[in-house]
């Protein structure tokens, strides 16, 4: 909300801010969020660094782990003929191994939803869950996901589980 203003007329660049105004490019999608980087080395004068555009809609927390900054986010991926909008999950690797330039990786479709880093490098933990309908049952299942991987080996593991890791 801080990118841009929404009035009567349309969306509208807002003010500056220590990083400068935003392309106005940056405007053109629902959800549009950026990495602020400051550079604390000088704590009494802190100095804006580096603002790195990401696409970023609040679909869970952000997670830093080691050099990595985990950033998920659901994606509109309805077609034309589909009678309801589908999203596909996805997770950001952003490496944040030198701060003050940050590069960020290729989202990758992930099963569930992001539960936790595992301080491995582009490993993460998902969970998604499944009601049967004739049952009432409410399953959980656990994924090891290596988000450096292509879309058929990147689920390195699975498990299912009571209860519900993300609470």
């Amino acid at each position: 909300y801080t990118l841009f203003e929404t009035n009567e007329s349309g969306r509208t660049k807002s003010s500056s801010d220590a990083f400068g105004r935003c392309p106005k490019s940056w405007l053109r999608d629902e959800f549009t969020a950026v990495l602020d980087v400051v550079d604390l080395s000088d704590p009494d004068r802190p100095t804006a660094a580096e603002r790195l555009r990401m696409r970023w809609d609040f679909a869970g927390q952000a997670l830093l782990s080691g050099d990595s900054l985990y950033v998920p986010s659901y994606v509109d991926v309805t077609q034309p003929d589909d009678v309801y909008e589908q999203y596909a999950y996805q997770i950001r690797e952003i490496d944040v191994t030198d701060p003050l330039d940050p590069r960020a990786n290729a989202a990758a479709e992930v099963p569930g939803t992001l539960v936790a880093a595992t301080g491995d490098a582009h490993r993460v933990l998902t969970a998604d869950y499944a009601w049967d309908e004739a049952t009432g049952r409410t399953t959980s299942t656990l994924h090891l996901v290596d988000l450096s991987l292509g879309w058929r080996d990147r689920v390195l593991a699975s498990h299912e589980i009571s209860g519900y890791p993300e609470t």
